[in-house]
């Protein structure tokens, strides 16, 4: 049986931490130091990195190979490993979730009185401890406010508001943050590239921002990915086995609206929940697209703080062609109604009348990007340059952009006969390449020729 790639890749230093780095620095100078607290509390979003913190510090106050506690415990030691595989005797795990009770809190109270075993720490790990009752809580209080010589309790938790504030004023408290889509993107690639995984740059973007600074769900994520039977998953595959809107379904639905084609606008909607989106989906969609408008209306050059499912290079034309004011009452369009999407028994007709507001009072064409005026072989150049290398060899020796109507969004491609069936499976991704260059969907058609590259 495989390991799982969260577990694969789950930190065994503190130095191994992604995206932590504050609580990185200051936990190895307290360990380098000798300054322990008697209790700690670790709170984020989930998988940023609480219980593997907890279970790092742990190895850290008890690795036989050091003298002393250490920010780099050896991971080789039996107590390491123990710790690691979770039989250690002194290191105690407990979800709060299941054993939560006022008699579970009061039997912890009782073993923890007892010395360590085999370790210098006993470290006692309460793992979403807001599940606490209030009872058990105020039975923990005076123990973790002055454990026994050699105890050190780690308390984890999603949801910090929910643990008595004489419990969290009691510990050292670190705020795990979710990670940034740039740090995400850096390691799922190194991971990507380490396990074989063959994904496109845009494919990692989009697991990136899917997964909202989740790290686990970000290798949870991949770990699908490779199941997908192609040659090179992307962007629209990731979106697809999310069941999430991607930026290639939510792009057509924006244009209508900006066009005013209210049939047109109509059918794809509801070709979007015919095949299983939900009317919550779209919105949250159209509020991010929304979002990222006015933050590339305001500030062209901040990428990084992007979050929807559009790229730069399709929010530039779309963003020149709105005012700032239309942007704003078109995201108060989408605040107002979420409560009404998010609670009706019919949400379908609530979708359809958000997007009638959002129409324009004209009709607003799509500025086009600069590109419109570049020949087919720039435009072709443009393309290669964003291809994977193994998709930019057989794109560079094998087709041929032959014709290009951007008024029309259209594209003629030549292509070698002999890799006519390679291209023809994979003509939605040199679309999608294309209309990454030219900032705009591109219907691409297909031409059999003998062989052009050779």
């Amino acid at each position: 049986m495989s390991q799982p790639l969260h577990l694969k890749y789950r930190p065994q230093r503190l130095v191994d931490l992604v995206g932590q780095n504050l609580i990185r620095d200051c936990l190895t100078v307290a360990l380098n130091q000798n300054q322990i607290a008697p209790a700690y509390l670790f709170y984020g979003p989930r998988g940023t990195g609480k219980t593997s913190t907890a279970r790092i510090l742990a190895k850290s106050l008890n690795c036989l190979k050091r003298e002393g506690p250490t920010a780099t415990p050896c991971g080789e030691c039996g107590t390491c490993r123990s710790i690691a595989n979770g039989s250690a005797l002194d290191v105690i795990e407990i979800d709060a979730a299941s054993h939560g009770g006022v008699e579970d809190a009061r039997e912890l109270v009782q073993s923890s009185q007892l010395s360590p075993a085999q370790s210098r720490y006993k470290v006692v790990i309460l793992d979403e401890c807001h599940m606490l009752t209030t009872q058990a809580q105020n039975a923990l209080l005076k123990v973790i406010e002055e454990p026994p010589l050699r105890v050190v309790f780690i308390l984890a938790t999603t949801e910090p508001h929910k643990v008595l504030p004489t419990i969290s004023s009691r510990c050292l408290t670190f705020e795990f943050r979710p990670l940034s889509a740039k740090a995400l993107k850096a390691y799922l690639g190194r991971i990507a590239q380490a396990e074989g995984i063959a994904i496109t740059g845009d494919g990692i973007e989009a697991m990136a921002k899917l997964c909202q600074g989740g790290l686990r769900d970000a290798l949870q994520l991949l770990a699908k990915v490779a199941l997908l039977d192609s040659d090179e998953v992307d962007g629209p595959q990731v979106y697809a086995m999310t069941g999430q809107v991607g930026g290639h379904q939510v792009l057509p639905v924006l244009e209508s609206v900006l066009s005013r084609a209210v049939l047109e606008l109509l059918q794809r909607a509801r070709t979007l929940i015919e095949t299983g989106h939900t009317p919550m989906e779209l919105h949250l969609a159209l509020l991010a697209v929304y979002h990222d408008l006015m933050v590339v209306k305001q500030t062209p050059k901040a990428e990084s703080l992007l979050s929807g499912p559009l790229s730069p290079s399709q929010l530039e034309p779309l963003a020149g062609s709105l005012s700032l004011e239309q942007i704003y009452q078109s995201l108060e369009v989408l605040g107002e109604s979420e409560r009404q999407l998010r609670f009706s028994p019919n949400p379908q007709p609530w979708l359809e009348v958000v997007l009638m507001k959002l129409m324009p009072e004209t009709v607003i064409t799509p500025r086009p990007l600069p590109s419109d005026a570049l020949s087919c072989t720039e435009v072709w150049e443009q393309v290669l340059a964003q291809a994977q290398p193994k998709a930019q060899g057989i794109l560079k020796r094998y087709c041929q952009l032959s014709h290009l109507d951007v008024d029309r969004g259209k594209a003629t491609l030549i292509v070698d006969q002999c890799r006519q069936n390679t291209l023809v499976k994979h003509k939605a991704k040199v679309e999608a390449l294309l209309e990454q260059v030219l900032g705009q969907p591109v219907r691409l058609k297909l031409q059999i020729t003998d062989p052009v590259g050779v």
